[in-house]
């Protein structure tokens, strides 16, 4: 009988010793479930300061291309002067560069009248053994001819970018696409140190080129050099969490590499982690992966799964009432994630819609007409409605920036926008700032361009924005192409825009402040 009850006793603690530690199973799994999805916000919030921090400071090098852009000639003093005010609002930046394309028959010359330091520039590049040599005979070289600063970087003056490969697939890329391209990680020519860099580079190409990427001809690259170490610790030293272990790769190579890891000396939970693709990054396919921490998981881990398991093994009838306590704890942790997840989700939106403006002139920018013209191309084409695209140029306006400086160019930028855009009465019309001082205007199922075209002329002489130094007239004018194309199935829409393009070119050849059609 007694061994019956002692049975029964050891029975009776074993079964609640089971069921104690299965709930305490259960809570702790529970609880976990709700550390990822903290993790997950946090790591979703390191994130978006990363894209951001990328997109700031790709944004500057945009300016130096404008810059470029808009000049006839850019010297060393006058690199020098708009790089330094670029580097002291993005210290980030570790140099910019300019790298002009030179021909071997040319070369003799260039290195002849190229000068630093009371020193003739030689055209260089690295040997098998790493070493700086002179560049051995190409039929083109780019090397690197200004750079800011200088200090520390004199072994990157005159070296080919060409002779490198992972420098010369980013040059190939960037001419090809016209767009902002980075290199594989590599080890700077300046530095000895083994941290991992990369560089951004953008193609300038000659001013009468402004059409199809393939036919352009290249002047030159601006270059700018980052330590992926630093843009990163950056972009995550304006969030709050440290006990995350962030590592970024590059999948854009066969074998991904990974550019960057912080917190070496954690040990990560494995069974917790979370991936977050930045997409493409200048031509490259990046993305981040994090886990976090022991001491991350100790900090959100509470007592309460062993205390749930001790006091069911003593007062199972008290443990029901605390289950449903952290049970009312954990749904509302979980709506208060979700709602702050949801407020990440918006932040992002708005930074989205914030990439698609013109910084200058709040207008739709480059990329944001990039897809509203392949769209309303795609309209166009599916049910055969006409397309007109006006291309607008304001006239000497490098005349009236070297006369009244370049504040007084970006206000008078600034006011041509806006008349621009009030100019337009229909929603499906967009205009946006294509580049420098030209625009472009979108009139999906217009059929003729003239009319607007000539309204936007005129509200911009209306304007009577002073100026002085213009040929033709005393006030700020414009110069308009524009063309009309029902879209075949077999047709491109860079066709369209060279046609506005060329109409564009009538109109300045035809002596300026008038609208012109294309003709074929």
């Amino acid at each position: 009988m007694r061994l019956n009850s002692n049975l029964s006793l050891l029975l009776a603690l074993v079964i609640g010793a089971i069921l104690s530690f299965s709930l305490g199973q259960f809570f702790y799994s529970l609880e976990t479930k709700v550390i990822t999805t903290e993790f997950e916000k946090d790591f979703m919030t390191q994130s978006l300061a990363v894209e951001r921090e990328i997109a700031l400071n790709f944004y500057a090098i945009h300016s130096l291309k404008n810059f470029f852009d808009n000049s006839y000639h850019v010297n060393n003093h006058e690199f020098k002067q708009f790089s330094s005010t670029l580097l002291a609002s993005h210290p980030i930046i570790k140099g910019l560069s300019w790298i002009p394309k030179i021909t071997h028959a040319k070369r003799q010359q260039y290195e002849t009248d190229t000068h630093y330091f009371n020193h003739q520039l030689r055209i260089t590049e690295r040997n098998e053994a790493q070493q700086l040599v002179t560049a051995r005979q190409r039929d083109i070289y780019f090397p690197v001819t200004y750079i800011e600063p200088i200090l520390n970087n004199e072994n990157a003056l005159g070296f080919n970018l060409a002779s490198n490969p992972k420098r010369l697939a980013a040059l190939n890329l960037a001419k090809e696409t016209g767009k902002l391209t980075i290199t594989a990680s590599l080890q700077l020519v300046q530095e000895k140190d083994t941290k991992k860099s990369f560089l951004a580079i953008l193609p300038i190409y000659t001013k009468h080129d402004q059409l199809n990427h393939t036919e352009k001809q290249i002047t030159g690259y601006i270059s700018a050099v980052f330590h992926i170490n630093d843009l990163i610790n950056k972009a995550l030293s304006s969030t709050v969490e440290r006990d995350i272990k962030i590592s970024l790769f590059d999948q854009t190579t066969p074998k991904t590499e990974v550019l960057y890891s912080n917190h070496h000396h954690l040990s990560p939970a494995q069974k917790i982690y979370s991936n977050y693709a930045l997409g493409l990054v200048g031509g490259r396919e990046w993305y981040l992966h994090a886990s976090p921490s022991d001491d991350y998981i100790a900090q959100k881990r509470s007592t309460n799964p062993l205390i749930i398991f001790l006091l069911l093994l003593t007062f199972l009838s008290s443990s029901i009432l605390y289950i449903f306590r952290l049970l009312k704890q954990s749904e509302f942790t979980q709506k208060s994630v979700e709602l702050r997840t949801t407020e990440l989700e918006e932040a992002k939106k708005s930074l989205e819609r914030l990439t698609l403006l013109d910084q200058l002139t709040g207008i739709a920018n480059r990329r944001q007409f990039d897809n509203y013209f392949m769209k309303q191309w795609q309209i166009g084409k599916r049910e055969q409605t006409p397309l007109t695209l006006l291309v607008i140029d304001i006239d000497y306006f490098k005349q009236f920036n070297d006369n009244y400086g370049h504040l007084a160019g970006d206000n008078a930028i600034q006011q041509v926008a806006q008349v621009l855009n009030d100019t337009l009465r229909r929603p499906n019309d967009l205009v946006a700032r294509y580049g420098g001082e030209e625009f472009v205007i979108i009139a999906p199922n217009t059929a003729d361009g003239y009319i607007l075209a000539e309204l936007c002329r005129k509200n911009i002489e209306d304007l009577a924005i002073p100026h002085a130094h213009s040929s033709i007239s005393d006030h700020i004018t414009i110069s308009i192409g524009f063309t009309t194309m029902i879209p075949a199935h077999d047709s491109n829409p860079d066709k369209l825009f060279q046609q506005a393009d060329q109409a564009l070119y009538q109109a300045k050849s035809s002596g300026r402040n008038q609208s012109a059609d294309f003709k074929s």
